[in-house]
């Protein structure tokens, strides 16, 4: 594998007297995917908010491509290059499926308020492009046909994808996707799998939560393992199910 585009370090987290994260060490090497398997609340979602600056951790440090993230928010992080989707479907109500995806463009909006009045060619041009990309991204995830509909009125995978191309409009070094293909049947799963590749290969990487684990084991390059916090395993995608401790922890088996 490549030099790490992410490296977390020690990280820990506590809420009150409930430890979340402990002594959390782990790389995603640029230019790889990455899976993140474990329970219900083993604490990945609390590892994504420590990464994506929703959350500081109380110890470690997390950096990206050799800069500490320590101290930044999240609109900092995201600027930084980390964008990541949620587990919970978050959409703009009253927004159409392109709208959408344009908003979230315009954190990289450079025209000026004077540009912006009198429309001038920076402006229009600024404009353009951004609508070119969400287009683009919207025919990648199958949504072109979707965008003048309302993103509330659309069922929750798609929702989920909306979520997917207002993630990878900003071009992210890194995406963090949140349990992507839940709800998702057989065949959208694999849609969903074919899309992250497209990204891969284009050279975006990705770190991924799932409880799918056929999905993240034909997908990812490495997985991680978290239990109560804790990495208690990293294996290639093929040795999960066969890993002792994933066996006993994770799919029920005993070790």
């Amino acid at each position: 594998m490549s030099d790490p585009l992410l490296r977390c370090q020690s990280v820990t987290k506590r809420f009150g007297g409930l430890r979340a994260l402990h002594d959390v060490s782990f790389d995603v090497p640029e230019g790889s995917i990455v899976g993140l398997i474990g329970p219900n609340g083993a604490g990945k979602t609390t590892l994504f908010n420590c990464i994506s600056g929703f959350l500081r951790p109380d110890h470690g440090e997390i950096s990206l491509g050799g800069r500490s993230l320590r101290g930044q928010s999240a609109s900092q992080v995201a600027s930084a290059g980390i964008v990541r989707t949620f587990q919970s479907v978050r959409t703009f109500p009253g927004f159409t499926v392109l709208e959408s995806v344009l908003a979230a463009q315009y954190v990289r909006f450079r025209a000026g308020a004077v540009d912006s009045i009198l429309r001038l060619p920076r402006h229009r041009r600024e404009l353009a492009e951004m609508r070119e990309r969400a287009f683009a991204a919207l025919e990648l995830l199958g949504l072109a046909g979707l965008a003048g509909a309302r993103c509330e009125d659309q069922p929750l995978l798609s929702q989920r994808k909306i979520e997917v191309a207002r993630a990878i409009v900003t071009e992210p070094k890194l995406l963090l996707l949140d349990e992507p293909s839940a709800g998702a049947t057989p065949r959208e799963s694999q849609e969903l799998a074919e899309v992250v590749r497209h990204l891969n290969a284009d050279g975006m990487s990705v770190l991924l939560i799932e409880h799918n684990v056929p999905f993240i084991t034909g997908l990812a390059d490495w997985v991680e393992v978290l239990h109560f916090g804790e990495i208690v395993a990293s294996c290639a995608p093929g040795d999960v199910v066969d890993d002792p401790v994933v066996a006993e922890i994770y799919l029920g088996r005993a070790a």
